[in-house]
Parts: C-alpha cells; structure tokens; sequence
C-alpha cells in the first residue's frame, strides 16, 4: 500500500516539529521560566460591562424558564403547536433552573425583579404540585 501523504518514488514527508509547551514535569513539578505561555493575560479587577444584545433582560431569562416549564406541564402549547402533554421530569428542571437563578441572585436583584421572579417561581410550582397529584 502507497501512503498518501508522498508518492512511492519521490521525497520524504517534510519533518514534522513538535514544540513541548507542559508546563509541569512528569513529577508534577513546575518547569522553567523559560516556557512559553498561550493562555490569554489575566485581568485584574473587575472585568468591563459589556452591553446586553438588544432586548437581552433578567426579566426575559425568567420568562425563557417559566415557559419552557409551561410547556412541559402542558400549559400552553409547544413547538409544534401541540399543548396538553406533560413531562414531569423536564417541567422539574425548569423550575429548579428557577430556584438556582433565584438562590444565586438574591441580594444582587432590584425589588422589582425579586418580585417577578418570586411570583412565577411560585406559581410554577404550584401547578407543578397540581399536575403531579395522582388523580
């Protein structure tokens, strides 16, 4: 079999360089000064504001969730137009993505936007426990 990379009767493949850029040994420790860094600078202090793309909020985020639980508890309709099929399992995710969002905002929010995701996190769960009642 002829290997693709050169033709059987012409010259070698050039040599390829493999430039070792480890920064720790086999051991674990750390090598030289001398090696070369990649990785981007490190920034100190607060990184810039960057502007949210256009229509971007903490509001719409909250929305995003509580439909996407809406959906999976059958609420209102889906993708495709279909409403009444519940998931009780991906509703679930949703709204624990809720209390995740809520648990790790709280202190940094405006009373306005607590209020907002208190209230549909609230309600979210309320209709979850009502689906999820054996009937």
């Amino acid at each position: 079999m002829v290997d693709e990379r050169s033709d059987a009767n012409g010259p070698p493949d050039p040599e390829i360089k493999v430039t070792d850029r480890r920064q720790f040994s086999a051991e674990g420790e750390r090598l030289g000064d001398d090696v070369e860094d990649d990785a981007a600078p490190v920034q100190e202090g607060p990184p810039e504001t960057e502007e949210l793309p256009a229509g971007a909020s903490f509001d719409g985020l909250v929305m995003g969730l509580v439909g996407t639980a809406l959906v999976h508890l059958g609420e209102i309709p889906d993708a495709a137009g279909e409403t009444g099929t519940v998931d009780l399992p991906a509703a679930r995710e949703a709204i624990d993505l809720l209390g995740i969002l809520g648990e790790k905002t709280a202190g940094n929010l405006a009373p306005e936007e607590q209020q907002f995701l208190d209230r549909w996190l609230s309600s979210v769960r309320m209709m979850f426990t009502e689906r999820a009642q054996p009937r």
